[in-house]
């Protein structure tokens, strides 16, 4: 089985962890964390410098690298570091997810338990679809998005690069929302929200 490295040690990571192992592709060989608690994680090696991490990955031999961390910033920053040292970054999608034929997902996506996405989707790079949200038919999702848990986009609902759809958000069919958007836990989006806009309410209104 390969070898895989995961970024981050926070909460985020536990579950990709857990989907890791379930998935059955990989096995997590070390851990990476610029500031960690512990120098093991889950009973495995947590590197935490540049060199080290190198050292790893050649003695492990690790080619592939799974970006564990919910911040969009800081997810993109070590998805970018990872493909520098030259990780690849696999589509991790836990086996109880439903992902439908012509969807396109990104590379470094993480697709989480019990998420469903529906046909001619596409969803780029470094997105999270986390537990249980619903991407409808012909949606758009931008690099390095966020989807949390419950979430429900529904068809052709496009949404821009590093935004945040707060758990349990709807957004009705064919709806926009702009890149460096956060939008409200519990939303209801009936109209276009702009780029670099935090909304909320229902219906979500950009502040």
């Amino acid at each position: 089985m390969e070898s895989i490295l995961v970024f981050g040690c926070g909460g985020h990571s536990k579950v990709v962890s857990d989907v890791i192992q379930r998935e059955g592709n990989y096995r997590i060989a070390a851990y990476y964390d610029e500031n960690p608690k512990n120098k093991m994680f889950l009973g495995t090696p947590v590197y935490s410098t540049k060199a080290d991490l190198q050292t790893a990955m050649i003695s492990g031999n690790i080619k592939s690298a799974a970006i564990a961390i919910g911040s969009n910033e800081v997810r993109r920053k070590f998805s970018l570091m990872a493909q520098d040292l030259g990780l690849k970054l696999p589509v991790i999608v836990d086996p109880s997810a439903i992902i439908s034929q012509n969807v396109r997902l990104g590379r470094g996506t993480v697709v989480m338990p019990g998420a469903i996405v529906n046909t001619d989707t596409q969803i780029l790079e470094g997105t999270i679809l986390n537990t249980a949200s619903v991407v409808e038919h012909d949606c758009v999702i931008g690099a390095y998005t966020h989807i949390a848990p419950g979430s429900v986009l529904c068809g052709g609902v496009h949404v821009g690069e590093m935004s945040l759809i707060g758990a349990r958000t709807v957004a009705i069919p064919l709806t926009k929302i702009g890149a460096y958007c956060s939008i409200g836990a519990g939303s209801v989006v009936v109209r276009e929200i702009p780029n670099n806009s935090c909304a909320y309410g229902n219906p979500a209104r950009a502040k």
